[in-house]
């Protein structure tokens, strides 16, 4: 009686006083990590995890040149795609790369009790934190499968395994770190044969707004998820047969189409999985939100459709719709093109790619500043159009130059 006593007591005070790791859905903050390390996590875990007992679930590591990133609100993108969010958050802009690093395996390190994901682990950042992912990855080829790196090249550090992904976004106002210098990255990636992708946005220098974010780790994601080396055949199957059950269901049923065509061109860009019988599929699913979209939008904004649809990526995926599906995409595409207002729009947009040429053309801002009264007239031109919008960015692009 008394050594069943004392055992009791013995597991109590370890279930009291231990270490204690959180495995509950939900976020947990500040968690310290193993052997007497001073360094801390965030995890967050989503609901499946505990209703999914078997599963290894992705990971996407999270940095900042500031330390403490927290989840950059991709919780609800958590709980989508079903994964874990861990952040490393003492890593910083000036610390000396030997602490960065030892900041970061103690996270990894600390974080081995969860069921994580063996090879679809990924890791972001923005800045000097970019920079630092792409040496987490390096240094962790066979877990780390991608890097989403915002306004930042790497400063001439690049990922090694060509098998891995990489998306960049650089901020076309960014004087901290210049979007010239995240391109020459993305070219870079791209001439070696990278699965890469790469956005110029409208911002300065600061993270990639959550729409922008969620699509670069999906772009991540989606494809690694089927082509990863380290992957068993067993996983890819089950990745195939989860498309085509769960993930294209959800699909078709979502009410944005434009975010659905979205989700759905992601797919597109994995070479395997697009010469497999899921491909005709992908496409009419991607045909039908294209459709919705455009029925939903020939009144209330016709130009934005007509754009969207005449765009080249779009016409290189209607080419490969069913025929039937692309009739009927092809001659709403026509109906549009007879509204007043896309006649309008086509015609502004023709004429304002003379000054687009133009100001590609200029060497330095006085050269470019000359344009400003042209593009002035044009405005009220064509005022109301979305060239006229275009033109308003371009004067002020011009502006902003040195």
């Amino acid at each position: 009686m008394i050594n069943k006593l004392l055992i009791t007591l013995f597991v109590f005070s370890i279930s009291l006083f231990g270490n204690d790791k959180p495995t509950s859905p939900g976020s947990h903050k500040k968690n310290k990590c193993d052997s007497g390390s001073k360094y801390t996590f965030d995890v967050y875990i989503p609901k499946a995890y505990a209703e999914k007992s078997d599963k290894q679930f992705p990971v996407l590591y999270i940095s900042s040149p500031g330390a403490n990133p927290g989840f950059m609100k991709l919780e609800k993108w958590a709980e989508e795609t079903e994964f874990l969010l861990i952040t490393i958050n003492e890593s910083k802009n000036g610390l000396d790369w030997k602490v960065i690093f030892q900041i970061q395996d103690d996270v990894v390190r600390s974080t081995e009790y969860l069921r994580k994901h063996h090879a679809l682990q990924f890791a972001t950042g923005f800045s000097g934190s970019a920079w630092a992912s792409v040496h987490l990855a390096n240094r962790h080829p066979k877990k780390i499968a991608g890097v989403f790196m915002n306004c930042h090249s790497g400063n001439g550090t690049v990922l090694q395994d060509k098998d891995q992904s990489v998306a960049l976004v650089s901020g076309n106002t960014d004087k901290i770190h210049s979007a010239s210098a995240v391109v020459g990255a993305y070219n870079g990636y791209r001439k070696r044969g990278f699965h890469t992708q790469y956005e110029n946005l409208e911002m300065g220098h600061t993270w990639a707004p959550l729409d922008k974010f969620v699509e670069n780790l999906n772009f991540l994601y989606n494809y690694q998820k089927f082509a990863n080396k380290h992957l068993t055949d067993e996983e890819v199957n089950e990745a195939y047969s989860q498309l085509e059950k769960e993930e294209l269901v959800a699909i078709a049923k979502l009410n944005n189409k434009n975010e659905a065509m979205s989700k759905l061109e992601s797919f597109m860009g994995i070479p395997k999985l697009m010469k497999s019988s899921l491909a005709n599929k992908i496409y009419s699913e991607w045909g039908n939100a294209a459709l919705s979209y455009v029925n939903d939008q020939k009144d209330s904004d016709p130009a934005a459709a007509y754009f969207a649809m005449t765009s080249e990526s779009s016409e290189d995926i209607i080419k490969k719709l069913p025929s039937q599906i692309k009739s009927s995409l092809v001659q709403e595409v026509r109906n549009l093109s007879r509204k007043k207002e896309v006649v309008d729009e086509i015609n502004a947009d023709k004429k304002f790619s003379y000054f687009d040429r133009q100001l590609s053309r200029a060497r330095n801002k006085k050269s470019a500043i000359k344009l400003i009264p042209k593009l002035e007239k044009f405005m009220e031109e064509f005022s109301g159009t979305k060239a006229a919008d275009k033109a308003k960015e371009a004067i002020k692009k011009i502006n902003g130059m040195k």
